[in-house]
């Protein structure tokens, strides 16, 4: 697997559509709508992403196939966590270990 973008390439891309197959052959459109601050700990850094989706699928927690124009093809773990009026809401967390020269 490629390497995945970057904290700062997901924010430059906040507030923009992405296509994510929801459904083996066809992408649903749905808006970033949220980029987290890096939170740092001893060993490891994290960020989270919020897509907000249409009512229209079905909010299961798992691996899915996202597209973007500017980033490209991904796999991302999401998880629904929030429904409102206007949808569902997914949070894709990711956790990276810091290495330094020691490891």
């Amino acid at each position: 697997m490629s390497k995945l973008p970057a904290r700062d390439d997901f924010f430059k891309c906040l507030n923009t559509k992405f296509r994510i197959f929801f459904h083996a052959e066809k992408t649903t459109e749905v808006d970033l709508v949220e980029v987290s601050e890096i939170r740092r700990k001893p060993r490891y850094e994290t960020f989270s992403l919020v897509f907000l989706a249409p009512k229209t699928i079905l909010p299961e927690q798992k691996i899915y196939r996202v597209e973007h124009d500017v980033l490209g093809n991904l796999e991302l773990f999401l998880a629904p966590f929030e429904e409102n009026e206007k949808g569902f809401s997914f949070e894709v967390l990711f956790n990276q270990k810091i290495t330094d020269a020691n490891d």
